[in-house]
Formats: C-alpha cells, structure tokens, sequence
C-alpha cells in the first residue's frame, strides 16, 4: 500500500483470467471528472497443475477520468499509490493508462508468487511425499484489491481502498484506506488541514465518548475490557473520511482492538467537531 502492511507477491503457470472493462462512465457530480473501471480475476497454479495451490489476484479498481490532465497525473497517482504501492503508482507520471498499472500490478504479484513460493513447495512435498496437495493448503495465497467512490462533489472526492490478502499464516489479513482529495488544493486533505488548535484531546474524549454510548458502558475502563484501546491509542489518525454526516476515523483491525472485533468505524458530527474545525470550504459546504 504504500501498501500499509507488506504483501508477499507471487507465481504460476496454468492460467485463469477473466477480464472486464467497464465503459459505463460514471458522473459523481464534477464537471471536470469522470469514472471508469476494470476488474481482473487471474488464478496461477504451482507447477501448473489445478490441482496444486494456488494464487488468486482479484482487482475491481475504479479510476478517474479528467479533462484537467494536471489534476489527472495528481489523483491518478494517489488512488493507485493506496491500492498498489509506489512502485506501480509512480508510472501513472511516465503515461501508463489505469487498465495497464492494474495489468502491470497482477503480472507483478504472480511472477512473485511464482518465483518465491513454488521453490517453497517443491522443498515441501520432497520432504512430505506421502502427504496429499490438500495438506499443503498455507501455499494458496490471494489477493483482493476494491477501489471505489465513496462520495464525491465538485469539491471533495473520498475514495475507498479495501485489500484483503493471505501469504500463509493463520488467517489472512484485511484493511481499508480513505483518501479525502480536495479538487480545490489539488491535494489529499490530512488532520492539520482540517483541524485547528490542540484538538487531539478533545477529538479524543469524543470518540471515547462516543464508543462508550455505543457500546452502552460507563466508563473507559469497562470499553478497555471489551478489547477497545487494547492494541492503539483511540484517538484522531489519518484514516478517516468525510461525508455529509461529519467525519468518520476508521481504525482497521490490530489498530485499536485484536482481529477478532474487526475493524472499528466511529463517526462525529460537524456539530460536535465545529470547535476545532478550519476553514476548508469542501468541509464548510457539508456542515451547513
């Protein structure tokens, strides 16, 4: 992500794909910009043979479409930097369309797995060969890529990241991003930008508080016991987004709370957070 957790990338021969290019643009309300998407699903197989694990990439990634092709280099390079990493997103500046990042992307991932993993297994059943493929199945790895819109005006496009992988392990591993770009700053809006003064600590108790009501307890030491506030401080991050209804910080799974409660989603309205609210007009126009 920048992948925000390190993906192992992957391999094989036998080949799936099944391939869609969606060409029904979508206006979210800009004039400037429109939506298309592409979904790709490819599975590759050790030694080639379906029967062995495998590897599975799944992308359905919506990119925008501008007629401002400054502001096109500028999101374009965001949106695939969250979903596929640096690596992928800085060709977005070299001319590389959406489709053929998302391409280059599942060619990346499966030669990886390829190359790293099917040394792994050969080794494997060598040393296990009265064991069946099935009993190999920590060698299967996946990965799910969704990028999509989650609102959008002339003044402020929140856009969603949602990767879901499995390199092995005891389970695999999910998180969501959000990216607040602000079309007027021509840039991804942060906590600086929208708050003002020493807000953290207020912005803190408020979503204690707020957990707290929802979790129906009394008392920050009673929300603790649940599992809240055992991994990470609750408190304002950078992953959060914006929408009619005021600002949501999503704390993604081992963030605030072990992987068994999920991730955690806790919205406050621009009425409580209005105290300490600057003066982006995207926002402005929402709180009204």
């Amino acid at each position: 992500m920048i992948k925000q957790y390190v993906k192992f990338l992957p391999l094989l021969l036998t080949v799936g794909v099944l391939l869609l290019s969606c060409n029904n643009k979508m206006n979210r309300g800009s004039d400037k910009i429109t939506f298309d998407s592409i979904r790709v699903n490819k599975t590759v197989y050790l030694l080639g043979d379906t029967a062995l694990p495998s590897c599975n990439v799944s992308i359905n990634y919506t990119y925008p479409v501008f007629k401002d092709s400054t502001l096109c280099d500028s999101l374009n390079f965001y949106l695939a930097q969250a979903c596929f990493g640096s690596d992928i997103a800085e060709k977005v500046f070299v001319n590389v369309s959406s489709p053929d990042l998302v391409h280059q992307y599942v060619r990346n991932y499966t030669e990886r797995y390829i190359r790293e993993v099917q040394p792994l297994y050969v080794e494997e059943i060598k040393e296990h060969p009265q064991d069946k493929p099935q009993s190999f199945g920590w060698f299967s790895y996946y990965d799910e890529v969704v990028g999509s819109v989650q609102f959008c005006n002339s003044d402020l496009l929140v856009y969603k990241c949602y990767i879901n992988e499995f390199t092995g392990g005891a389970h695999g591993v999910y998180f969501t991003t959000f990216l607040n770009y602000d079309f007027k700053l021509n840039r991804i809006l942060h906590l600086n930008d929208i708050f003002t003064g020493d807000y953290q600590e207020p912005v803190s108790n408020m979503l204690w508080e707020t957990l707290m009501k929802r979790e129906n307890v009394k008392s920050r030491e009673e929300l603790e016991d649940k599992g809240y506030g055992s991994l990470g401080a609750i408190e304002p991050i950078e992953n959060f987004y914006i929408s009619p209804q005021g600002i949501t910080f999503y704390y993604n799974i081992y963030d605030i709370a072990p992987f068994s409660m999920g991730a955690t989603e806790v919205t406050l309205s621009f009425a409580q957070l209005k105290p300490w609210l600057g003066h982006i007009k995207a926002i402005e126009k929402l709180a009204k």
